[in-house]
């Protein structure tokens, strides 16, 4: 388990799979519903510049931010 896991007992899936685990929480486990989330080039350096973009001035340099809902 990767060190600073928000919990280790949390059972964590290979994202290069996406089908097999969609298959396995709908057959397996009988789930009905299958949320997924998919997060790519969103670090924060890309974030803050959306954030400049969007309000034309520098709103933060470090921190949470302000200016974008996410």
């Amino acid at each position: 388990m990767p060190t600073n896991t928000l919990r280790a007992e949390a059972p964590y899936a290979d994202q290069t799979d996406v089908y097999r685990l969609q298959l396995s929480a709908t057959e397996e486990r009988g789930k009905k519903y299958v949320f997924l989330v998919i997060f790519d080039g969103m670090d924060y350096q890309t974030t803050q510049a959306a954030a400049i973009y969007k309000s034309g001035k520098v709103g933060y340099t470090e921190g949470r931010g302000t200016g974008l809902l996410f």
